[in-house]
């Protein structure tokens, strides 16, 4: 609808930018680009979760917003990041990174939060892998992944190969002299074993 794109504009007006938009929401800078450009139409559910995330009455996004519906963006909006998790068969769909992404949750992992420490560290969160077993364990332990904007060799990145349900999603290092689909730079660990998971991400970082 043309009114949401009037409005996701105004937002990124009054926000000043898309990051710090995609920071109030939860979403990809990429993401909101996507729909301001017109490659993604803003469907129901993204409306939806526009309205949610910044306090808007249901069926706002379908209207003009006054410049008075405006939401804060001073210290009294929320300050924390809805991250989606996800498993390493999904993340090789981006068009289900893209979703999840949009309702702030993963389809069966849900999702973490991050809070303003992280995003001025890292920038706006793109989603979280999990690590664990996912037939057996859910709780293993995740990485967080940032957008690829400035990567740098040697960073820790996830990579995908193929295409479900045949492709893989693993760890490695970036190089920019390698042909790699980057599906995000992993900057941060969490884990009730932070030890365990280290070891794991490096093992599979250096490819053994």
């Amino acid at each position: 609808m043309a009114a949401r794109k009037a409005n996701l504009e105004a937002l990124v007006d009054h926000f000043e930018s898309q990051r710090a938009l995609g920071e109030a929401v939860g979403w990809a800078p990429s993401y909101i680009s996507q729909m301001l450009t017109g490659r993604r139409n803003m469907g129901e559910n993204s409306a939806r979760h526009v309205e949610e995330r910044l306090g808007f009455s249901r069926g706002a996004m379908d209207q003009t917003l006054s410049p008075e519906a405006l939401p804060s963006t001073k210290s009294n909006a929320n300050p924390w990041t809805r991250v989606p998790i996800l498993t390493r068969q999904e993340v090789l769909s981006e068009e289900l990174i893209q979703y999840a992404c949009a309702a702030g949750a993963g389809p069966t992992r849900g999702f973490t939060e991050v809070g303003p420490g992280f995003r001025a560290q890292h920038g706006p969160p793109r989603f979280a892998l999990n690590v664990g077993d996912d037939r057996k364990d859910r709780s293993t332990g995740i990485i967080l992944l940032v957008e690829t904007e400035h990567l740098r060799a040697g960073d820790a990145v996830l990579v995908r190969t193929g295409e479900p349900p045949n492709g893989e999603a693993s760890l490695t290092r970036w190089s920019p002299n390698e042909k790699q689909t980057v599906i995000g730079k992993a900057v941060e660990f969490r884990t009730s074993d932070e030890r365990q998971l280290m070891g794991l991400c490096n093992q599979q970082a250096n490819g053994s």
